[in-house]
């Protein structure tokens, strides 16, 4: 499985070395959020840097890539932390949400909201900080940056809009997880690598990053229903208490008489009920099932690339994708 160990300590160290030399330290709240940011970017695994460096090295690309990687984890940290806004949840990974962080006495909980909304916002351009610092900027790879950040955006409005309506379709579903999480997860990492290294292949990669990322979300929105806190270091069940609309309660919805209620706001125990319901309507069968679908047109996509090692490369990461717990 894939062990990103080794870079997350090069990722982290050049975090670090932005730290130091952040000017944001010296105004008003800049030295307590770059810490709690910085703290919150450590927590993860950081599988799309590492991603980024190593299929970079392995098409013969630049030491530039640990610029990319740094930056691709900082601005993920800052969508997080949007994310934990919108969705209201208090835990990521394993401690408080940044907004929850914030909280005090003088503050209030629309204000901690507002500083959070902030601190996310610092994270972008602290990003873009960092790879200002490459010793050869790629506009390209640039360009490949911005555009598909720009595109989480967008993926992140059509979720907040498609969960007020009650009919939706599978598709629709299907198609915020690629602009949400697979275009940036698996499939800009793999590119920009491809960019910096001058690779082939570009559209081969493009193509099994987008089905890969879909696929991590598929798992990701399982392991939410059917994991516990400790395993996530987020609440049970989290999106099914928000009323989000995923795969798992599409077909929970055509399985049963489920309707409108299914996606509103729920207490915990009213989440469970729906997990029971998703258990004893053989919706995480049905959807294991089609994981393992799209794992093995994974499979067959990162067989049809020349380069043996970036075929290693992928399908460690592939297994990591399915096998993970968090």
């Amino acid at each position: 499985m894939y062990d990103t160990s080794e870079n997350k300590e090069k990722i982290i160290s050049r975090l670090e070395d932005c730290k130091k030399n952040c000017e944001l330290s010296k105004y008003g709240w800049g030295e307590e959020t770059i810490e709690i940011l910085y703290d919150l970017s450590t927590r993860g695994k950081m599988v799309r840097g590492s991603l980024l460096m190593d299929a970079t090295e392995i098409m013969g690309g630049e030491e530039d890539s640990i610029h990319y990687a740094a930056a691709t984890e900082l601005i993920h940290t800052g969508l997080l932390v949007h994310d934990d806004i919108i969705d209201r949840d208090e835990k990521r990974r394993g401690v408080d949400s940044v907004h929850v962080q914030f909280r005090s006495e003088e503050i209030t909980d629309r204000q901690t909201e507002n500083l959070a909304i902030c601190a996310g916002d610092i994270s972008y351009f602290t990003a873009y900080e960092i790879i200002s610092q490459a010793s050869n900027l790629d506009s390209e790879a640039l360009s490949e940056f911005s555009s598909t950040f720009a595109r989480v955006g967008v993926g992140e409005m059509s979720d907040i809009v498609l969960s007020g309506r009650l009919e939706t379709v599978e598709d629709e579903v299907l198609e915020i997880h690629r602009n949400k999480t697979a275009c940036y997860t698996f499939a800009m990492p793999l590119k920009i690598a491809s960019i910096l290294a001058e690779g082939p292949e570009l559209e081969k990669l493009h193509e099994i990053g987008m089905k890969m990322g879909v696929l991590y979300q598929i798992r990701d929105d399982h392991l939410d229903i059917f994991s516990n806190e400790d395993d996530t270091g987020k609440p049970v069940a989290s999106d099914i208490q928000e009323g989000k609309k995923t795969l798992h309660t599409e077909i929970l919805r055509e399985k049963t008489s489920a309707g409108e209620e299914l996606y509103e706001e729920k207490t915990v125990e009213e989440a469970r009920e729906v997990v029971r319901k998703m258990e004893e309507s053989s919706v995480r069968k049905e959807v294991e099932k089609r994981i393992e679908a799209r794992r093995a047109e994974v499979i067959e996509l990162i067989e049809g690339l020349e380069n043996p090692e970036l075929r290693e490369l992928l399908k460690d990461v592939l297994q990591l994708v399915i096998q993970r717990e968090k």
